[in-house]
């Protein structure tokens, strides 16, 4: 069972308030899979039946429900669509195909469905979902049927593994099982055949903005300390899985690709750079969590932003060499 308040490894006692707000300790529980006859489904997820949102379909966030109702008829009435006949199954969200989505949502409700049903149903995605989100079905021997660009459907059978409610609520026995599974892909069909070393810094230097302002010094001082730099955007969805497979410590500005923690052994060591809070609910947990459920030791280190008024999710940071060498301390590397 995930411990529900599992501090970081270096917690100082001024930030723990920042730290453990009130969605820390929360974890998807009960969720269901539902079959539904001849449902409207959006290409973005949202299913419709009835002209009535399907609940299962959509996250519970305030005052979204009247917007995603009228974005869904919106499409039914105004897009075209694609009438299809046989058993499918929806696993993508709004948010997908977003790459901490698709891992922590949209791969953890394919392993639901199949350990429900089986493979006796073919998986609906829009056909702009090219790339890792197709590349990442291989384990799961799924047939896949292509939604065409700005249409949307009707299937005959639909089964919906249910969303979690909120983002990071995460379906924790999923996320353990599906680690396994894709540690058991790897070496089954070899494809473990990159390994940059233990250590990893994830750069975010293609990015159009949460960069690290220093990041020549940073990577100047983890070369060092042994350290490699890689960016993911120059890497295979099966590499990156190959990368973390091997990989020891990460350390990366908040981003997408913490998410690729999912594939590290358990025991690992992760450290996140992040704009400092100003208030409790400003504090990003969802690597904090998604670290607990895997069973990695997890740092933090605040950093000043560039421009004091940008969000965490927009704010080019500073980091501290000395902070980040006690951190390492912390580590021992």
């Amino acid at each position: 069972m995930v411990s529900e308040k599992k501090n970081p490894i270096n917690i100082r006692p001024e930030d723990r308030e920042l730290i453990f707000h009130s969605n820390h300790s929360k974890y998807a529980e009960g969720l269901v899979e539902q079959t539904f006859s001849n449902v409207f489904v959006t290409r973005s997820g949202i299913g419709l039946k009835n002209f009535k949102l399907v609940q299962s379909t959509i996250p519970h966030y305030a005052g979204k429900r009247q917007h995603f109702l009228k974005y869904a008829l919106y499409q039914y009435f105004f897009r075209k669509r694609k009438k299809l006949k046989g058993n499918y199954v929806l696993i993508h969200n709004h948010w997908c195909p977003g790459f901490f989505h698709w891992v922590t949502e949209a791969l953890p409700r394919l392993m639901r469905a199949q350990e429900s049903v089986g493979n006796g149903y073919k998986l609906l995605l829009p056909e702009t979902f090219a790339g890792y989100p197709v590349d990442s079905l291989a384990p799961f021997d799924v047939i896949v049927e292509s939604l065409p660009y700005r249409r949307n459907a009707v299937v005959e059978k639909l089964l919906i593994p249910e969303n979690t409610r909120y983002t990071a609520e995460y379906d924790v026995d999923s996320i353990l099982k599906l680690r396994n599974r894709y540690h058991q892909h790897l070496h089954k069909s070899k494809l473990d055949n990159v390994k940059p070393g233990s250590k990893i810094y994830i750069s975010r230097k293609q990015a159009k903005n949460r960069k690290v302002i220093n990041e020549e010094e940073v990577i100047a001082y983890l070369h060092e300390k042994g350290f490699e730099v890689v960016e993911f955007e120059n890497y295979t969805f099966w590499d990156q899985v190959s990368i973390m497979y091997h990989a020891k410590v990460i350390i990366s500005i908040h981003g997408a690709g913490m998410t690729n923690q999912t594939f590290m052994p358990a025991g690992g060591y992760i450290l996140e750079f992040q704009k400092r809070p100003e208030k409790p609910e400003n504090f990003s947990n969802i690597y904090l969590k998604l670290a607990n459920i895997l069973g990695h030791n997890y740092l933090y280190q605040f950093c000043e932003p560039d421009d004091p008024d940008a969000s965490i999710y927009e704010a080019d940071l500073r980091v501290d060499i000395e902070i980040l060498q006690n951190n390492l301390t912390v580590i021992k590397v």
